[in-house]
């Protein structure tokens, strides 16, 4: 297997997804191709300065399609002293990539029918997968089951939509869990995920392969439930958690 070394990156693009929420395009400064699965993650530190030698690192898992490997795309929420120094970083602005790690892949020569469970910010490495299927224009058939606290919190709501209208076989399920801020008119669902609404959506529970990323808490009571109430197999479950 070949070293996995650290490399600089560039800052060609920011895009502000939600009020709290960005997206770094970012390509190498090698122009060297960058290749990864999606639904994996590479660590993401500053450049140390003299002022800065030692510099904290953080995870990020990939959201953009595998497809394209002269640029990759990290989103993150702003949350605290590391995101606090992201937020402010500019276009031009490099910083420092080590990966891609990670066994929380979508090979689709391995599945049957895919479910992509995502709770918040754990929607990228689902981004990933969801915009490699339609680059790659997969057949395979996806449920793709999104949870939110409110409206405001969802990150890439509008290219989820287009992503569910150019491809039949993406089935696309927002949920809200803060019934307080539901918009008017809201279409989608409201509550946690739970075994109604998995069974509600998912067209056959026992034969399909699930990713589930979000806040450990969530992933390990959908991991359970799909486990003891459903009858998943635990090699058809692969969770990715936080917190």
């Amino acid at each position: 297997m070949p070293a996995i070394l650290k490399r600089e990156f560039n800052i060609d693009k920011i895009i502000q997804e939600t009020s709290r929420t960005k997206t770094f395009v970012l390509s190498p400064v090698d122009k060297l191709p960058f290749n990864f699965i999606s639904g994996q993650w590479v660590n993401l530190s500053l450049i140390p300065t003299q002022e800065n030698p030692i510099v904290a690192s953080r995870p990020y898992s990939i959201a953009s399609s595998p497809a394209n490997n002269s640029s990759i795309q990290i989103t993150f929420n702003i949350v605290g002293s590391f995101t606090n120094q992201l937020d402010k970083m500019q276009v031009n602005e490099k910083v420092m990539v080590m990966g891609p790690f990670g066994h929380f892949k979508f090979i689709e020569s391995e599945i049957k029918n895919a479910v992509f469970i995502a709770g918040g910010i754990g929607i990228t490495p689902m981004m990933s997968m969801a915009r490699y299927s339609n680059d790659k224009q997969l057949s395979l058939p996806i449920t793709f089951l999104y949870s939110n606290k409110s409206i405001e919190s969802v990150a890439f709501f509008s290219e989820l939509n287009e992503l569910a209208k150019s491809n039949k076989h993406m089935d696309m399920v927002f949920t809200l869990t803060s019934s307080d801020s539901l918009p008017e008119n809201w279409n989608g669902e409201t509550g946690r995920i739970n075994k109604q609404m998995i069974e509600k959506y998912v067209k056959d529970v026992s034969q399909s392969t699930y990713f589930i990323c979000g806040p450990i808490k969530m992933t390990q009571e959908i991991a359970t439930l799909l486990k003891e109430e459903l009858n998943v197999q635990s090699e058809c479950i692969k969770v990715e958690g936080w917190g």
